[in-house]
């Protein structure tokens, strides 16, 4: 996976995480403030309305309004800390105080009208706090008995009842907002997570990409360096001339290995053009035969068939192979047949290795790439000595 599609989802994530936190946003409660607006409004506002009816003396009957709305105003506090208390106090005051205060609000005129108005809201804020804050069972309990206060106390006050039944709705619907917006909750982080995991195991994979390819270019390259270089040294005293020719080989292979890294960047850009594999097979098959090196190439189908996928495959099958034949077969024949007639099949034989051969053995990391590549197209990889003293590294892809 490259680094610009972990980026890409990674945006999706952070965009899918975002729209779930404004959602969440949208749904907390009402502040502090608001209660105490609507638990003074259902106090005072009756109050003022009474004392404005009656002048002085207070009757009785003024004493009574005061009371349910003191006792609204409490319940509408009380919502904030603990509702069911909060629907008991309003339940007593529908049986106690509310009747009295009903019918005097029930006269025409303006002071009554605003008075009903805000006993009216008191009711409407406990009876939604309710729905809001219980489950659904035990605020339908509450609800029934404060349908059962409204019959007994208020002979069944019908626009009292449908307001404490409607806005109990609306706090149940609140109530599974709240429920959703928490799961959404979870889900943001859990979405949170999951990124930063994602782009982790993407860097993961794009470092290991990296110097899975940097071994591949660089490993056959210092490979025959080493060869040429010690057999530079030997032949210094004895033949210049030979010796000459082994450094102008290290200088010819440090120039490969110069263009294999700027041909990496290509790989690594996508958008840059690359040799076809017909002319990099060629190239490193020329390369060795020129250090001593008999290969022997065999194709069967068109090369140019293969998709920039497999073509990669083939060059680092063939690259490896002949690293590994110069490595510990030096001047031993090389076989290359490679059939893409029907997929791609590889299969590169080397002759058995010379006593001569002591250079120092590889990390492995050549064979593990090309199974990690193969296996990664659905294809196999495999490798071992053959019954002639060789070796032999052969690549099916489907």
């Amino acid at each position: 996976m490259s680094v610009a599609a972990a980026a890409r989802a990674s945006a999706a994530i952070d965009q899918t995480a975002s729209a779930d936190r404004s959602q969440i946003g949208s749904d907390q409660r009402w502040p502090w403030s608001v209660t105490l607006v609507v638990a003074a409004v259902s106090t005072t506002v009756p109050l003022i309305a009474s004392l404005a009816l009656s002048g002085l003396p207070v009757s009785r009957t003024d004493w009574q309004v005061m009371a349910a709305a003191a006792a609204l105003g409490l319940a509408v506090l009380l919502s904030r800390v603990r509702v069911e208390l909060a629907i008991a106090v309003l339940c007593l005051s529908l049986l106690t105080v509310f009747p009295a205060a009903s019918v005097a609000m029930s006269a025409v005129g303006v002071w009554q009208s605003m008075a009903g108005l805000a006993l009216y809201a008191g009711v409407c804020w406990v009876t939604s706090g309710l729905g809001r804050q219980l489950p659904v069972r035990r605020s339908t309990l509450w609800m029934a008995g404060y349908i059962a206060a409204v019959v007994v106390g208020l002979d069944f006050d019908v626009a009292l009842a449908m307001l404490g039944v409607g806005w109990w709705v609306v706090g149940v619907t609140f109530r599974h907002r709240e429920r959703l917006a928490g799961r959404l909750q979870e889900r943001a982080n859990e979405l949170a997570d999951e990124q930063e995991r994602f782009a982790d195991e993407a860097v993961r994979l794009e470092r290991a990409r990296i110097a899975r390819e940097l071994h591949d270019v660089v490993a056959h390259c210092m490979t025959v360096i080493v060869i040429q270089a010690r057999a530079g040294r030997e032949l210094a005293q004895f033949d210049p001339a030979s010796a000459a020719e082994a450094l102008d080989a290290i200088l010819a292979t440090a120039r490969e290995a110069e263009t294999d890294l700027q041909a990496l960047v290509g790989v690594m850009d996508g958008s840059a053009a690359r040799p076809t594999i017909r002319n990099l097979l060629d190239s490193m098959v020329q390369r060795a035969v020129a250090r001593g090196t008999p290969v022997r190439l065999r194709l069967h189908g068109d090369l140019g068939s293969l998709d920039a996928v497999r073509s990669a495959v083939a060059h680092r099958v063939v690259q490896e192979a002949l690293t590994n034949a110069l490595r510990y077969a030096p001047g031993a024949p090389v076989s290359i047949e490679l059939d893409c007639r029907t997929g791609l099949t590889l299969a590169v034989t080397n002759g058995p290795a010379t006593p001569a051969a002591s250079i120092t053995a590889g990390s492995g990391r050549g064979l593990a790439g090309i199974a990690e590549r193969s296996s990664a197209l659905g294809g196999t990889a495999v490798w071992g000595p053959t019954s002639a003293g060789g070796w032999r590294l052969a690549v099916s892809l489907p």
